[in-house]
């Protein structure tokens, strides 16, 4: 998404910049009340507004301003062709996911510039007006009031910049700035509606032996909105294991951090099991390899199948060797271990043909492989 294309720069009666806008549907420009109130003290008269994309002066209305909540809404007189309009999306579990913004560092009206940062937390109390997102950010400044916060990973707008932190005695607060939520704004103004959307659900299937893959994956993801079942999370004590893995059918997504310890885990190999039984599962997993598996060369893939046969051997002669009464329940798991070799084949025949991503990899082009698969 181009964001110079929904900004707008708000202008004093000199043309210098008071702050930034932008544009939401029905045409309304939304901004900071202090930047308007900075040059109409009353609000009665249109101001100056400038495309940022293409610089195109023109006026707009003060249709709204709610002091309080330092909130504004503007309507522009033009709007040019190739102006993209925002949706304002849900704020309330913003909480450590990115944004990007776009806003200006001084009064002339030279280029913006593009910025971006975390959500670090949203300060609440009693009263709704009390309510902001608390943002971290290096590059935001007096020119970004009024600026879009938006989400990078749903693309809309979870707030705009309110204020800043000034630098304490010790140096301190440099980076840190305060936002106005999306639900405050749509409350404010409710002709303005916030686009709500369900987030994909996805389950992590790992070892514990890659526990800090399986972890730095889960906080990315989280980070960007998704809902994520991790089994750290989801199960309690005293809470049953194998119930918590059915889940894995009612996801949209299931996650496959594939290892060597993977492929030798009966509690990993029966969460492969579960989503197998599904026709379309080929459009539901998302794996993943470390650089220990070894299933790229035939022979070496083999040598899982055959671990499979021995364990399954293995355990059914221990079970023979004792009373069948005593041990009825453990025939249970003698069936997990014949339907885990019965089937490993296809599935490492399906993950062979298909293209791959490792872990390091994905690290490093910022897991934009994992985040096209899932909203493509």
């Amino acid at each position: 998404m181009n964001l110079v294309k929904s900004i707008v720069k708000v202008l004093n009666r000199a043309h210098q910049i008071r702050g930034a806008g932008f544009i939401v549907a029905d045409s309304y420009i939304i901004t900071a009340s202090h930047a308007i109130k900075a040059i109409n003290e009353d609000f009665s008269e249109h101001i100056d507004i400038e495309y940022a994309y293409n610089n195109l002066l023109t006026k707009a209305k003060v249709e709204h301003i709610d002091s309080d909540l330092n909130i504004a809404v503007l309507i522009p007189d033009t709007i040019p062709d190739g102006v993209v309009p925002l949706e304002l999306g849900e704020s309330q579990n913003s909480q450590f996911q990115y944004f990007q913004s776009f806003g200006f560092t001084g009064t002339d009206r030279g280029f913006g510039i593009f910025t971006h940062g975390q959500v670090t937390g949203i300060l609440d109390s009693s009263e709704d007006k009390d309510k902001f997102l608390q943002l971290k950010s290096e590059n935001i400044t007096v020119g970004f009031s009024g600026a879009p916060i938006l989400n990078r990973k749903t693309n809309k707008v979870i707030g705009f910049v309110h204020a800043i932190l000034k630098k304490d005695n010790y140096g301190r607060n440099t980076d840190v700035a305060f936002a106005i939520p999306s639900e405050i704004i749509s409350k404010s103004f409710p002709k303005i509606k916030i686009s709500r959307s369900t987030d994909k659900n996805i389950f992590i299937s790992y070892s514990t032996k890659n526990s800090r893959v399986a972890n730095d994956i889960d906080q990315e993801l989280l980070a960007y909105g998704y809902d994520l079942l991790k089994d750290t999370r989801e199960i309690n004590y005293k809470d049953s294991i194998w119930e918590y893995i059915k889940k894995v059918r009612n996801v949209d997504f299931v996650l496959l951090i594939l290892s060597n310890d993977f492929l030798q885990s009966p509690y990993c190999m029966f969460e492969v099991l579960e989503f197998l039984k599904d026709e379309n599962y080929k459009e539901r997993v998302l794996p993943v390899f470390l650089d220990d598996i070894k299933i790229f060369n035939p022979v070496e893939a083999l040598k899982y199948v055959s671990y499979w046969e021995e364990k399954y051997s293995e355990f059914s002669s221990q079970l023979k060797l004792l009373d069948p009464v005593n041990v009825a329940p453990f025939y249970q798991d003698l069936k997990m271990y014949g339907s885990i070799k019965s089937t490993i084949s296809e599935f490492l025949v399906y993950i062979r043909g298909t293209k791959l991503v490792g872990y390091e990899d994905l690290k490093s082009r910022e897991f934009l492989p994992l985040f096209n698969e899932i909203e493509k």
